[in-house]
């Protein structure tokens, strides 16, 4: 899905110098492209972190954070299963100065820490939450999402977002 801000429309078009480009909403014309990033099937968020308004997007290659209004790239994390037939789809999850990344395939998720135009996890790994398709929602200091991947082993899950740490599970719910 494509996001506006102000007077654009900021999408994750993918490919070679082209991989999120921005439309002017007025006459659909090209105001900027950056990076090389393939496309993915999450949507992009807009939100002030560490006191600066971001896009950020969490492409085929990872998180890719960048003023809506230049499409100047401030950071990059590459998160990514190594499986070519993998997908990023879940949105990045912003939490003050943190932001959350979650992919099925054997990544699992993690929390970066912003700071300045730096980003650092926190924690990572793929027993915390692992979301094929539907995004975890944050609520108080917790994630609540659907875990694991469409064809297996789905579980409905709570995870603590400063640590990672599993608070509950509940089976049957499917892929969500």
């Amino acid at each position: 899905s494509p996001v506006v801000e102000e007077n654009l429309l900021l999408v994750n078009v993918g490919g070679p110098n082209a991989g999120i480009v921005a439309f002017d909403l007025k006459d659909g014309k090209e105001a900027w492209k950056a990076t090389n990033d393939p496309p993915s099937y999450s949507s992009p968020v807009v939100a002030s972190v560490d006191g600066a308004r971001l896009a950020v997007f969490f492409t085929r290659t990872g998180l890719v954070a960048l003023d809506p209004s230049t499409g100047g790239v401030r950071y990059q994390y590459r998160w990514r299963a190594r499986m070519a037939a993998s997908v990023n789809a879940a949105t990045p999850i912003v939490v003050g100065d943190r932001i959350f990344l979650s992919a099925s395939y054997g990544t699992g998720a993690v929390l970066l820490q912003v700071s300045g135009n730096a980003v650092k996890p926190v924690w990572s790994g793929d027993e915390s939450m692992s979301n094929h398709y539907s995004t975890s929602i944050y609520k108080d200091g917790y994630l609540y999402g659907s875990d694991g991947r469409q064809e297996f082993g789905q579980t409905l899950r709570c995870v603590e977002l400063a640590t990672g740490k599993v608070i509950w599970n509940v089976d049957g719910f499917g892929a969500g």
